[in-house]
Formats: C-alpha cells, structure tokens, sequence
C-alpha cells in the first residue's frame, strides 16, 4: 500500500439533531456577544439575513414533513408559538390527516 504523506482521520460518529441544535445555538449567542462589544458590521448584517431565510426555508421543510408524518395542524403550532390556522393558512394542502380522513393520534 502507498503512503500519500496524509494520516486518514478516524471516521467521526454522525452527530444528533439535538447536538447540532445545540452548537448553532453558542454559535449565535458568541456572535450576540460579538454584536454587543460592537464587533459586527454591515457584511455580518447581510449575512445574519440569509441565515434568517435559511432559517425560514428548513422550519418551512420541516414543518411540511411532521405534517405529512401525521402531526396535527394544532401540534405545529404549539411548537411554532401561532394558532391551528396560521399552519393551515402557512401550509395549504400540507395534510395531517391519514388517507380516508381520519385524525391521526394525538402525541
């Protein structure tokens, strides 16, 4: 077998949704420390936009999927903090029903 000169790093376990959550979660708290000593600009201004809109786009992906999944349009909005309708509204056709209209349970 060649040797290339580069040590192959181990293999890193695939980490959680709650461990990323977590990590994005100091990330923006370091960066509120930042904005208040006054270390952030107008290109950290632009770019806390786009996350805002990636944001919006994987809550919108997420919610459409539990929805799909069976949750209810009222479990939805618990988590988002807004009514039954606004997810009706803000999801249209996005279904919490199973085939032949039935609720499906309660979590």
């Amino acid at each position: 077998m060649t040797s290339t000169g580069v040590d192959a790093k181990p293999a890193r376990e695939p980490r959680s949704a709650e461990d990323l959550m977590g990590a994005i979660g100091r990330l923006l708290r370091a960066m509120g420390r930042r904005a208040a000593d006054g270390e952030l600009g107008l290109v950290e201004l632009a770019a806390i936009v786009e996350l805002e809109t990636e944001l919006a786009e994987l809550r919108n992906r997420v919610a459409r999927r539990l929805l799909a999944d069976d949750f209810s349009h009222r479990e939805i909005g618990v988590a988002l903090g807004v009514s039954r309708q606004a997810v009706e509204r803000r999801y249209p056709g996005a279904a919490s029903r199973r085939p032949g209209g039935q609720p499906g349970p309660l979590r």
